[in-house]
């Protein structure tokens, strides 16, 4: 990187010399740092947080707090096994929940190896919450406080069982392995659903108007929908679509599965798939022009859900000093411009 360091290309290089063998967490204030390397690094960075500041976890497995409390933003590497090769991915090693006091909480570049839980009947609603280019077992939002204006894009999502607390929210650019359920007032753009329809069970269980624009379904089908509107989505198969009570419909699409993705077989997703689409596929645009999928959209799916940090592609350093008694030491750090 030929430009001058910035403070960020800075802390990561200082982040990796504190200690190469632990995680250590960073916590950005104003006209701060404080760093955080011991087995509780994400417990003790958070206490030390208040609302506004920004927490970095490097590569490495982390137990997060009880709950998010805290208007935060919190980075991780990313999740991909290519675009984490140099630093490992960021894992949070159990269910990650989000307290109401945790408005405007910003996650992004996690693996999730839990559910990621908004608190159920919490005092007041969740509002304003961005979670980008993460992965997560299952979303889970239930209870009578409804949470409002919230934003999930480019992530993996391989479970939704309960939406049903957010509302007014977007879902853009994002990989859904499993069926969604409880969908009241949102918008669906741009996404894929791998979901199979088997019995009992379709891609969209109870959607009440909702809107789902330029996705892309394996199989369709709704059960118990009312009032949701579907435009220009590519889905797979022939068979007959159920599509629940006074459905919008314009300019759907219908295709083989197989000639969809240039790899993607068994509607699982890995890390392997390759949702970009075929020639054919290609051939079926958005309301809005661009390709329908994950690579269309106003948040577009960037390769690797590489965060929008500055991203660590190499890391090389000596076990032993040379013959002058120095340490060699390549590292290459690419900055993001989205």
């Amino acid at each position: 990187m030929k430009a001058k360091l910035s403070f960020l290309f800075l802390f990561y290089l200082s982040l990796m010399n504190l200690n190469a063998q632990m995680g250590v967490i960073a916590l950005h204030k104003v006209g701060d740092v404080q760093y955080f390397s011991t087995s509780d690094a994400f417990n003790l960075a958070y206490t030390a947080a208040v609302d506004g500041d920004t927490l970095y976890l490097p590569g490495g497995s982390f137990t997060p707090p009880a709950a998010i409390r805290k208007n935060l933003k919190i980075f991780g590497v990313g999740h991909y096994p290519d675009s984490t090769a140099a630093t490992n991915a960021t894992i949070i090693n159990t269910h990650l929940g989000v307290g109401h006091e945790a408005d405007g909480l910003h996650l992004e570049g996690v693996k999730i190896m839990g559910n990621l839980v908004f608190e159920a009947n919490a005092a007041s609603g969740i509002n304003n919450v961005v979670v980008r280019r993460s992965y997560m077992q299952d979303l889970v939002a239930s209870g009578s406080v409804i949470h409002n204006n919230n934003l999930f894009s480019e992530n993996v999502i391989l479970n939704i069982s309960d939406l049903s607390a957010i509302q007014a929210s977007g879902f853009y650019s994002n990989i859904i392995e499993n069926r969604i359920y409880n969908i009241f007032s949102n918008v669906f753009e741009n996404n894929v659903f791998l979901f199979h329809a088997v019995s009992g069970y379709l891609s969209i269980n109870n959607a009440q108007s909702s809107v789902f624009n330029n996705n892309i379904f394996e199989n369709f089908g709704v059960a118990n929908g009312n009032a949701n509107s579907f435009s220009n989505n590519l889905i797979g198969g022939t068979g007959t679509l159920s599509l629940g009570t006074n459905p919008s419909m314009n300019s759907n699409y219908r295709i083989d599965p197989e000639d969809t993705y240039v790899s993607e077989t068994n509607q699982i997703f890995e890390y392997a798939d390759n949702f970009h689409l075929t020639a054919t596929a290609l051939g079926f645009l958005g309301d809005d022009g661009s390709q329908v999928g994950i690579y269309g959209g106003i948040f577009p799916y960037k390769e690797g859900a590489v965060p929008i940090t500055p991203h660590i592609s190499v890391k090389n350093i000596a076990n032993t000093s040379n013959n002058q008694g120095k340490i060699e030491v390549e590292i290459e750090v690419h900055s993001q411009n989205r």
